[in-house]
């Protein structure tokens, strides 16, 4: 069983790490479509997932944030096109 302490120094370490992102939450941080996300995730020189969760995988948000070059710019997301809300 992991301690408190263990699990305090776990969720400091995943905050600094930018947090944990699927593709949802990928897009959601960049304020882009998930079709964007899903497009440059099969690119050959995305990240790897750090790991999988419920069968999905998921990045860190530094991580992928390097790879695209940018920081976290939270704003709406736009709606995929032939896709009414």
């Amino acid at each position: 069983m992991l301690t408190s302490r263990v699990m305090k120094q776990l969720r400091a370490a995943i905050e600094r790490a930018g947090g944990l992102h699927g593709r949802a939450g990928l897009a959601r941080r960049w304020g882009v479509s998930k079709t964007y996300v899903s497009e440059a995730v099969a690119r050959h020189d995305f990240p790897a997932p750090v790991t999988m969760i419920d069968g999905r995988e998921v990045w860190a948000g530094i991580e992928a944030d390097e790879w695209r070059g940018t920081t976290r710019k939270p704003g709406p997301v736009p709606r995929e096109r032939g896709h009414d809300p």
